[in-house]
């Protein structure tokens, strides 16, 4: 399996082999998971997770999902934005809103996956940084969940972690070695990144409107953290729960949850400055004197 990962994928063998162990998940009829992403923005500050660390972020870079079963109705796996060419993170909340409980909103998602037996799915969690051409921000595009399903549903997760900037650090998520650690590579890891000391530089000209330096942040940057896991439980976890579809209604502290985490995800886009005004309009409504 992991050999054809890494023929697929086009990775480092070494980097599939050390990445998370493969996770199987198991739905129970009735059973769905709400919108949610597989990785977490980056950060200077909150390291990638490795093997039994702690307060630390996913990193996961890339996702195939498989499916072990077809005997069930429903259970489609649901892109909500994906290929949505008039999105803008201004209008995030809204469409999250609107289409991310998937117990109600499968038919609203803009790329619907329906199960077959050993049918995979890869998508990729973070955009392209094109100043390093290394992992950038995390990709709105890449929210997914999967639908209700009637009858048991088996799938299995297999996630690529890049933990490093490519440069002078890529390490093991088993291990924690630094396989491109200067005066001590991994040639054959060293080998397939294409020598990072001596690459030239790439034109990524082409992804320019889709990965704009506005999404992107080059290595250096101290980029705000917006943890998305307030509604999602556990990102990458699969934790399922059941919906009774017919005539369930929305609690309202739940909605009121999906606001928030939305909110946080727009944080995640602002510049400094965007920051300060929104942080004096918080201080201003929040201050006492307002009587709220």
């Amino acid at each position: 399996m992991r050999s054809r990962v890494a023929k697929l994928t086009r990775f480092p063998k070494k980097v599939v082999e050390h990445s998370e162990p493969i996770q199987v998940v198991k739905y129970e009829s009735d059973a769905h998971y709400d919108c949610h992403h597989d990785t977490q923005s980056l950060s200077k500050d909150l390291p990638c997770c490795q093997y039994g660390s702690s307060n630390c972020r996913l990193c996961r870079y890339l996702t195939i999902m498989v499916f072990l079963n077809e005997d069930y109705e429903g259970g489609e796996k649901c892109f909500p934005l994906a290929d949505n060419k008039t999105f803008s993170q201004k209008d995030l909340p809204k469409e999250y809103l609107k289409k991310c409980n998937l117990a109600r909103s499968c038919n609203e998602c803009n790329v619907l996956v329906k199960p077959k037996l050993g049918k995979a799915v890869m998508w990729y969690n973070h955009l392209l940084n094109t100043q390093t051409a290394w992992i950038g921000a995390l990709d709105a595009f890449s929210g997914h969940g999967d639908c209700v399903s009637n009858g048991e549903k088996w799938i299995a997760n297999i996630w690529i972690d890049i933990i490093g900037d490519g440069k002078h650090e890529l390490r093991s998520w088993k291990s924690g070695t630094n396989w491109i650690k200067p005066g001590n590579k991994d040639v054959e890891v060293y080998t397939a990144l294409g020598n990072p000391d001596l690459k030239p530089k790439s034109d990524y000209s082409q992804f320019k409107e889709r990965y704009s330096s506005a999404k992107n942040m080059g290595p250096d940057a101290n980029v705000k953290i917006g943890d998305v896991r307030l509604h999602f439980n556990n990102i990458g976890e699969d934790t399922v729960t059941r919906s009774n579809v017919a005539g369930a209604k929305e609690d309202t502290n739940l909605e009121h949850t999906k606001i928030l985490q939305s909110v946080l995800l727009l944080l995640d886009e602002l510049r400094q400055n965007e920051l300060d005004v929104v942080a004096d309009r918080l201080r201003k409504r929040m201050s006492p004197t307002t009587g709220l």
